[in-house]
């Protein structure tokens, strides 16, 4: 799951001083649908491969891309009426043409994140065995008709994720930004009312029919999960195999497992705040075992208990100050609590790789907020400053116009596939309430849905279960029991329950999704399974890391792994 939040520190003067879930969890299955629509004899794509097709950035990430355009149907319900063409991406399988399996498809999450960069998220043993594709879903990056609510990028951010509020007053601005924002998806209603993710998974089909697979190979991350388990719904006999790492639970997600949590907020009956708190206590215990290198550690700080008491301290002051001004150099800039959380979780969300950036951030916002002037530790300066650009420019640099419609495609996805209020006021009950448990993060995941309160537009053909359509093959099923940030790990369990066939792979690590990050087990079981779905984990099999998240790594491990935690399915700035 991806946000926006505004910085309100300057980036200029940074630069001159110097980078979403939505995700779900359930029990039992949602009412049956009468007849579940299908590609409804829609006609297969041609795709017509070159790297001529692809975007410049593309072939930069790797040159062996090549890409094409599919075109689909608008509405499966009229197969043969308006065409939206999609965006594709494809890395061809480099192992010998003798070995070859098939093609993987894969999806980065979101929901609503262009995907045809995604392909590199494989590792090279899966390159050698299938094509690897990737692709924008409808509505979203360079596919046609991309979804837009307003006039700006930065605008549709403000109003569709307004920054969480504190106080009573913030309160009503969010919940009126969240319905102007909700209002703006008016002007691209054609294409949002075909936004669900069960037309994503027709789109699918359509797309692996264009392959030439008789049956659908797929990894996905995060939201991207759902899409997997949606298509192994409505379309089980063209399953092949599903690997879902950062699984949610679809049934939860969609329709949520009583009547009570279909009345909450998306992130109320997901407990994504709970996630998130729970990867800050997986962080501060491997802090405390690494009281030479984790940052955080100092006096009358050293166990985990004490580096927890020192963490809700620094929020609490933060808060109470309405920021921390801190001075790089060249005059005071102010942090804003807000910005500070969101910081906070782009750092969990990546896990391993910025523990010591995490750790940096922190130890110097807790000088600077007890400080007058506001100084950063000169050794504490650089960690601030890369997770300060990671949380406001992401990975890739800041976002350029033309027009970057993840925010505006996020509103669109979920709120088209979920159940929710109506109305804003259990936003403001719950997030309260959310703050009182998990102080900033709470109303940080409560608010990300505040748009679906008053969306304009619905999908009739969206798919809301039942989930429990029999697959010929197993479904395999990751997430991370240390602590997942975006998606907490009850999701993965309850999926791999919730779904007809499932085996749950639990990975011991803090982070949101493990897949070709830090552990060759992970990379060995998705691997072998997706090569042969036969090939599966054990029951209860469990995977560690190749190494601790604050054990020395290169400056290009570090960055590389940093860059693949961004892509998947994060909260976006």
């Amino acid at each position: 799951m991806r946000l926006a939040l505004t910085p309100s520190i300057s980036l200029a003067r940074l630069a001159a001083g110097a980078a979403l879930a939505v995700v779900a969890a359930g029990a039992g299955a949602a009412p049956s649908q009468a007849a579940v629509l299908g590609t409804n004899g829609a006609a297969a794509p041609v795709l017509s491969w070159s790297a001529a097709s692809c975007d410049p950035a593309l072939l930069d990430a790797n040159p062996d891309f090549v890409c094409a355009t599919a075109t689909v149907p608008l509405d499966y319900k009229k197969p043969t009426g308006t065409k939206i063409q999609l965006a594709v991406s494809k890395l061809p399988a480099t192992g010998p043409a003798h070995q070859k399996v098939g093609t993987v498809f894969v999806n980065p999450g979101g929901p609503g994140a262009p995907g045809v960069d995604s392909p590199t998220f494989a590792t090279a043993k899966l390159r050698e065995r299938f094509d690897i594709v990737g692709f924008d879903p409808r509505g979203t990056g360079a596919s046609s008709s991309p979804v837009r609510c307003a006039a700006t990028s930065e605008e549709a951010a403000s109003l569709l994720n307004p920054v969480f509020p504190i106080n009573a007053t913030q309160e009503i601005t969010a919940a009126n930004k969240a319905a102007q924002g909700a209002t703006g998806c008016n002007r691209s209603a054609t294409i949002a009312s075909h936004m669900s993710t069960a037309n994503v998974a027709r789109d699918l089909d359509l797309l692996r029919r264009a392959v030439g697979d008789a049956k659908l190979s797929f990894l996905g991350f995060s939201s991207g999960t759902l899409i997997g388990e949606t298509y192994a719904n409505i379309f089980p006999s063209t399953t092949r195999a599903l690997a879902l790492d950062g699984t949610i639970d679809p049934l939860r997600f969609t329709a949520g497992r009583s009547t009570t949590e279909a009345g909450q907020p998306l992130d109320e009956r997901l407990k994504s705040y709970v996630g998130t708190d729970e990867a800050v206590t997986g962080f501060l215990k491997a802090c405390a075992a690494a009281p030479g290198t984790c940052a955080f550690v100092g006096p009358g700080a050293t166990t985990a208990a004490q580096l927890r008491t020192k963490f809700n301290a620094l929020l609490a002051r933060v808060k109470a100050n309405n920021g921390v001004v801190v001075d790089f150099g060249d005059g005071p800039e102010t942090i804003a609590y807000q910005d500070l959380i969101g910081m906070i979780y782009g750092e969990l969300n990546v896990g391993i790789f910025t523990s010591q950036d995490l750790a940096g951030t922190l130890d110097a916002i807790d000088a600077a907020s007890k400080a007058q002037n506001g100084r950063i530790p000169s050794n504490d300066l650089h960690a601030l400053l890369d997770t300060l650009h990671r949380w406001f420019e992401g990975p890739g640099g800041p976002s350029q116009e033309p027009y970057d419609n993840f925010q505006d495609a996020f509103s669109t996805f979920v709120c088209n596939d979920t159940v929710g209020p109506t109305t804003t006021s259990p936003y403001i009950t719950y997030g309260r309430t959310s703050d009182s448990q998990v102080p900033g993060f709470g109303p940080f995941w409560i608010w990300t849905t505040a748009a679906c309160a008053s969306f304009p537009v619905q999908d009739a053909d969206v798919y809301r279960g039942p989930w429990n359509t029999s697959t010929t093959n197993t479904i395999l099923v990751l997430g991370n029991r240390g602590g997942d940030p975006s998606v907490k790990y009850s999701n993965a369990q309850l999926a791999s329950t919730t779904l007809a066939k499932a085996r749950l792979l639990s990975v011991d690590m803090y982070g949101h999704t493990s897949y070709n990050l830090a552990s060759s087990c992970v990379d060995n079981y998705v691997d072998n399974y997706l090569i042969n779905p036969a090939v599966l984990p054990a029951n209860g099999a469990s995977c560690s890391t190749d190494f601790g998240p604050f054990d020395p790594i290169s400056e290009e491990e570090s960055t590389d792994g940093a860059d693949l935690g961004y892509g998947r399915g994060f909260i976006r700035h």
